[in-house]
Order: C-alpha cells, then structure tokens, then sequence
C-alpha cells in the first residue's frame, strides 16, 4: 500500500484528503494506481478494491465496533467482522448492514430522521455521512439550529460559533444528563 504524509498544515487545510490513512470511499484515478509517487496516492481503501489479493482472501466489507466504555476501545475491521468484540450475549442477527449511498466521498448511509432525546431534528430522507474519526460533525443547518436551540432551552448547554467551529461549554455532571443523539436508517 502507498501511503502520502502531511508533513505542515494550518488550520483545518489539512482535512481536504480523505482521512487519516485515506478511508474515503473515492475511487481513484488510473494514474494514481499505475504511478502513486507523481500522480498522487489513492486513498487506502481505493487501494484495497484494486488488491486481487484483499478481493480473493477478504470479504467485501468493513465493520467498526463502537464503545462508550474507555476500557473497551473501538476497533476497525477490514475484511469482516469480528464477533468477539460484541457485547456479551449479541449474535450475527444483532448487526446492523448499511449500503453505501451514491455518495463517493463519504462513507454515507440513507437516513429517513434524526432526533435529539424527544426533540426532532430531522423528519425527511437525508445522506447521514459515517465518520469513524469523528474531527468533524457536520448537520445540515435545520437540524443543528434545533439542537443548539434544544442543548439552550432544555438542559442549560450554550453552544458559541467561534469560526468556523462551534463549540459547547458542559461541565462534567450536565453531560452526564444529555440524551443520545438517534439516528434512523433506510
């Protein structure tokens, strides 16, 4: 595998590739398959979809195990999955498979609504862009109007724009108190 190095950045610049090791799913170009080093590097799982030997020793498919609990950290499997990491008592029938949707930048799913605690924020069909890294949650504007709005009103949470970031001051014990952000899938 190739791999490019961002050596100096400022400000966000640096988020214009496609991830830390580049797991956008963007197809790359066939100059940058043929001649990495002058026509610039394929994100890795371009790379990937281009291996004969990931596509005859792998499944098709990534999983990523997700965990609020900072002795079980998340881990990324290319390849499968790993049913070990489940919570005990989970089987084969309790994961979720998503498509991918049209979208060649992001690895996005079709999402049909979005809801902070009993709070709506969403109620129509929208791309729901899965970042693994999570460096930045995007929303679309509605939605996060709502939510900033909701965090305000509900539970005493203010949220400032400093640009082109917002930011929320919560102390330990409020954050403690905030409801799950849900999100429904197609």
């Amino acid at each position: 595998m190739s791999f490019l190095t961002v050596v100096n950045s400022a400000d966000l610049s640096a988020l214009r590739g496609s991830g830390l090791i580049g797991l956008a799913p963007t197809p790359p170009h066939k100059e940058e398959l043929d001649d990495p080093l002058q026509h610039g590097v394929p994100g890795f799982v371009a790379q990937l979809k281009n291996s004969k030997a990931y596509k005859d020793d792998l499944m098709s498919v990534f999983s990523i195990y997700l965990s609020n609990d900072e002795k079980s950290p998340g881990k990324m499997t290319f390849g499968g999955f790993n049913m070990e990491l489940a919570q005990k008592g989970k089987s084969e029938k309790d994961i979720f498979w998503a498509d991918q949707s049209v979208n060649e930048q992001y690895w996005a799913v079709n999402g049909k609504s979005a809801s902070f605690g009993q709070t709506p924020l969403a109620n129509y069909n929208q791309q729901l862009i899965l970042d693994n890294g999570m460096s930045l949650a995007m929303v679309p504007k509605k939605s996060f109007l709502t939510l900033v709005e909701t965090l305000l009103k509900e539970y005493g949470v203010e949220c400032r724009q400093s640009k082109p970031l917002w930011g929320c001051h919560v102390d330990e014990a409020t954050y403690a108190k905030l409801p799950s952000i849900k999100f429904d899938m197609l």
